[in-house]
């Protein structure tokens, strides 16, 4: 059975890939050789084929790849343009995991922002129930903070505490209470208990409906990997 990381060296790898490519031997006995599955020797391979004997070598830093090749590569793969390791290959990834990382990323989130920037420069100033107004919209669009930012004119930040304060007092905590004594606010009504709830449920059967679609997709084109 092949170990779950090879223990060979790194000159050892590159002459079983290069035995295999010189059609020495084929990918089963290049996969026994190195004590490793079929799958590892087909990333090995394209990793060879883009980068040479180089691609091996310890490398000090993590690569980096922008938002548009992250973006450009898993919508490829929906689009089923290619199998995990064609789409790899395609964007001169190290290995099929790196998609499968991205691929999570955006079913989940729709983008790869590690952190959301504001929408605006600066703030301005909102009353309750314009407040109130913008938190219930953004509810309803399954949180879409940026949307909603750009939507109003206001900064992603006063959106998503808005929000934040909504869904813990109801909207008693979107007053404005500067300048006033601290103290205890009054908790959410029964219709905003409810409206949260609903608002809470929508969205993971939404999120749960993306992650089997996904899974789908991805089963889908590993079975067609087995069958090359």
């Amino acid at each position: 059975m092949a170990k779950y990381l090879s223990k060979i060296t790194v000159e050892e790898k590159i002459e079983i890939i290069e035995k295999f490519l010189n059609n020495k031997i084929n990918y089963r006995q290049a996969a026994e050789e190195a004590d490793v599955d079929k799958t590892t020797i087909r990333d090995w391979v394209a990793l060879y084929e883009n980068e040479g004997p180089l691609a091996f070598l310890p490398r000090k830093k993590y690569q980096r790849y922008t938002k548009k090749t992250k973006q450009a590569a898993v919508l490829d793969y929906l689009a089923g343009k290619g199998s995990l390791r064609e789409i790899a290959q395609k964007y001169n990834l190290r290995s099929q995991t790196q998609l499968r990382e991205w691929l999570k990323v955006y079913n989940t989130h729709g983008d790869f922002e590690v952190k959301e920037k504001l929408t605006m420069s600066g703030t301005r100033n909102t009353i309750q129930e314009e407040r109130l107004k913008i938190v219930q919209d953004c509810l309803s669009q399954d949180k879409n903070y940026r949307q909603i930012a750009t939507k109003y004119q206001v900064s992603y930040t006063q959106v998503y505490n808005w929000v934040k304060k909504y869904e813990k007092m109801g909207s008693a905590g979107l007053e404005d209470r500067r300048g006033q004594q601290k103290g205890s606010l009054p908790g959410r009504t029964p219709d905003e208990e409810l409206r949260q709830e609903l608002s809470r449920e929508k969205q993971k059967s939404k999120e749960l409906e993306m992650q089997v679609e996904l899974l789908k997709k991805v089963k889908e084109h590993e079975r067609r990997d087995r069958l090359d």
